[in-house]
């Protein structure tokens, strides 16, 4: 078929040019769906309102859980406090025991004769002390101390001489000791007074 064939109706307008063509109606523009609200089951409420529960159930295992191990952590280092104290009132009842024992040695030193013995005596002294210092006695210090009543216990006091202080330490006749800081047992001593 030729193009001169083609036929259009005769009430029908030829096609013209889309700029010459009429405007169309306004029309509103369809509205925008609105998103579907998801619908909440009651099961779904039900079993989220059930694991919250949990949840704070748990929260409240968990704090009373640390609350107890700290409970049970303090009583441990009470207890060991406890056993720590009785153990060294032990120690401290034998160490004063053996004080006197550590007297008759000194005793025995300044009573020997003998060079050699006298040696063997200091030897078995020194390791003697150790073992008591091993045990927390430590010697109380009096060569030129001042007379302290928590320390020292004054046998006798004579008359200041040169350059000596008032209630300055000058003989000791019994050495005293401490256990872990504590009075054992106080020195016995002479000292100076002044007028």
């Amino acid at each position: 078929m030729s193009e001169s064939q083609v036929h259009t109706p005769a009430n029908e307008p030829e096609p013209t040019d889309l700029a010459d063509a009429p405007e169309a109606p306004d029309v509103d523009p369809e509205p925008e769906p609105e998103p579907l609200k998801p619908r909440i089951d009651p099961v779904i409420v039900h079993l989220r309102a059930e694991l919250a529960a949990k949840d704070e159930q748990l929260r409240t295992y968990i704090t009373a859980y640390k609350q107890a191990t700290a409970d049970m952590e303090r009583e441990r280092e009470r207890m060991n406090r406890d056993r720590e104290t009785v153990a060294d009132r032990e120690r401290s009842t034998i160490a004063l025991s053996l004080l006197e024992v550590l007297d008759n040695l000194d005793r025995s030193i300044a009573g020997c004769a003998d060079a050699e013995t006298a040696v063997g005596l200091r030897l078995v002294r020194a390791e003697f002390f150790a073992a008591l210092t091993g045990l927390g006695v430590e010697p109380i210090p009096t060569d030129g101390a001042t007379f302290d009543a928590g320390l020292h216990e004054a046998t006798g006091m004579i008359p200041a001489m040169g350059d000596q202080r008032d209630q300055q330490i000058v003989f000791q006749e019994r050495a005293g000791y401490t256990f872990k800081g504590t009075l054992l047992r106080a020195s016995r001593v002479v000292v100076a007074s002044k007028p």
